[in-house]
């Protein structure tokens, strides 16, 4: 059995600026004297794990009543953009079809992305993506990206052991979680973000899922990783 498991925001959907703007944006509505400024700055980068920092950071606030209405402000925000600007919720081109297409080249598809389910589902939906029988992990169940992932993988493969794991992903957080986790990476990027993920170890980057032949090719290669730091 081969897993190849794909990240929701800047790879199956081209939703990160909105995804981003709505979190910071309901933080800020729940805990108004948290100042920030960018979510680099955060050592993990999880919906789950920026709200326990900020939480850590600034005290006096519990974590579970604080998380039920920022994730709250969070939805309402994106079901707001959705109606006004419904095109930053649109598929990476190929993404529709790409579940079937790796199933037929003998590889089960999973999603692991370090946003909230309600969150995930709403942007999967709204891309018009479909996900009959794709397990997804999120940010709900685990706080970490690599525990994400591993309950994806887990979930995929049926309590069986993978011949190999391949993560499909956009950020220099998905680069970190494969390098750590030993699995293969695959890049979605286009203009110089792909420069960014091969600057940082990628050996592998694509642009969109349309003609999926060279996709597959890639996922098939041996290494996915260069051995540079990141």
């Amino acid at each position: 059995m081969k897993v190849v498991v794909f990240d929701i925001d800047g790879t199956l959907t081209r939703t990160t600026r909105v995804d981003g703007e709505q979190f910071h944006n309901a933080i800020q509505s729940v805990l108004p004297a948290v100042e920030l400024e960018s979510f680099d700055e955060f050592v993990e980068m999880t919906d789950t794990a920026i709200l326990q920092e900020v939480c850590a950071v600034y005290g006096a606030c519990e974590y579970a009543s604080v998380e039920t209405r920022v994730l709250e402000r969070f939805l309402d925000g994106l079901s707001k953009a959705l109606t006004t600007d419904p095109a930053s919720f649109s598929a990476v081109p190929g993404a529709r079809t790409v579940f079937a297409q790796v199933r037929d080249a003998g590889w089960v598809p999973a999603i692991a992305t370090g946003g909230w389910r309600p969150s995930a589902e709403m942007k999967l939906a709204a891309a018009g993506i479909p996900t009959n029988r794709v397990p997804l992990a999120t940010s709900s169940e685990a706080t970490r990206r690599v525990d994400i992932i591993r309950n994806a993988v887990t979930e995929a493969a049926s309590g069986t052991e993978p011949a190999e794991v391949v993560y499909v992903g956009d950020g220099i957080w998905d680069i970190r979680a494969c390098r750590e986790l030993g699995i293969g990476f695959v890049g979605r990027a286009e203009g110089g973000d792909i420069g960014r993920l091969l600057d940082h170890g990628a050996r592998s980057v694509v642009p969109d899922f349309l003609g999926t032949g060279s996709f597959l090719r890639l996922l098939s290669e041996p290494h996915h990783l260069s051995l540079m730091p990141d």
